[in-house]
């Protein structure tokens, strides 16, 4: 019988007064990479349709993603102490209600009440896909989700776990199902290289397993606020915001979409979920150009996982990739993936 208990709001842990003044810092430099990227733009040359946010992440989007982070970069704490129920637009669960966010708003006011809206024990599919995520997976390999900054969820026979942790562990599954771990495990300092981090999670968990490696997030600025400001609170690793230079350091770096290009030193992988089909598809094509390029000279891996999204105007991006890598390998397996197809692409 699987014991399940719920955690309050209450164990959320503040995170230490050294890494929310480094969090402010990285804020400050992330609304300043939005607040100058028409400028960037026109200083380098720059490809305005690939630099400036498009489909699913146009200003006029359907959704309240922008919203979001005009209310995360006010920098102040009361705001950023539910930084994760504010990342609704990356992951389409709110976790106010612990549910599927359809129908809500993730700048909604929290409630002085909040524990009132969580259900006694999560629905039984995410209880099943996290047993099957983890029965067979090594600790180090496990993503142990921070409780801070509003994450809510349950303890289910002693493991922390809500929906977003249970997707987050079902790409570190899939990644370990495919040899992506293994690759890494012979690279002494790896790099990597994440197309849209969304809010930080699948960073923090890779980070976990390879504290050694250089971690890079490109991102629309926008975006960055959040993944910025989560991995700034939530460990210590150095989390900066790197500009055109593109210096390789160890740690987490922050690149503003627009300075992709830029982008000269060979990465050992590359990642991307979900995203890429929410682009569009001019800039999934310098994507795929720009990864193949990075990911040549250290024969590395392009792990992504993506929807179908061309039901509802957007694009699938797998149909653009194969014009940029010579080998596709589709992830075959039994576990309860429900998140789309999983590729390991590479030349």
């Amino acid at each position: 019988m699987v014991k399940i208990q719920r955690v309050p709001l209450a164990y959320n842990t503040e995170p230490p007064t050294g890494r929310l003044a480094s969090a402010y810092d990285v804020g400050r430099e992330v609304s300043q990479a939005v607040d100058q990227r028409q400028q960037r733009i026109r200083q380098y040359g720059l490809d305005p349709l690939f630099s400036l946010p498009d489909a699913n992440w146009h200003e006029t989007a359907p959704n309240d993603y922008i919203n979001a982070y005009h209310m995360l970069s006010r920098l102040d704490w009361p705001t950023l102490r539910f930084l994760r129920l504010r990342a609704q637009p990356f992951t389409g669960y709110n976790m106010l209600y612990l549910r599927n966010g359809a129908g809500f708003s993730c700048t909604d006011p929290i409630p002085p009440n909040i524990d009132n809206f969580q259900p006694d024990q999560p629905e039984n599919e995410v209880i099943v896909r996290w047993k099957a995520f983890t029965a067979t997976m090594p600790e180090r390999l496990i993503y142990r989700a921070p409780l801070m900054l509003g994450e809510r969820g349950w303890l289910v026979d002693g493991d922390f776990v809500n929906n977003d942790i249970v997707t987050y562990q079902e790409r570190m599954a899939l990644m370990a199902t495919g040899g992506v771990f293994e690759h890494l495990d012979r690279v002494e300092t790896p790099r990597i290289i994440e197309i849209g981090g969304g809010y930080g999670a699948l960073a923090y968990a890779i980070m976990s397993a390879y504290p050694n490696a250089e971690y890079w997030i490109c991102d629309l600025p926008e975006s960055l606020m959040f993944s910025g400001l989560y991995l700034s609170m939530v460990q210590d690793w150095p989390v900066r915001v790197t500009q055109a230079g593109c210096e390789a350091k160890r740690g987490i770096n922050l690149l503003p979409n627009y300075y992709f290009p830029f982008l000269g030193q060979p990465f050992d992988l590359a990642i991307n979920t979900l995203s890429m089909s929410e682009m569009s598809v001019h800039q999934v094509g310098i994507y795929g150009a720009g990864l193949a390029r990075l990911l040549r000279d250290r024969n590395g891996l392009f792990f992504e996982q993506n929807q179908d999204n061309r039901q509802m105007g957007l694009c699938y991006s797998k149909d653009h990739m194969g014009q940029f890598f010579s080998r596709r390998r589709t992830l075959e397996t039994s576990l309860p993936i429900s998140n789309g197809i999983a590729d390991i692409w590479s030349n």
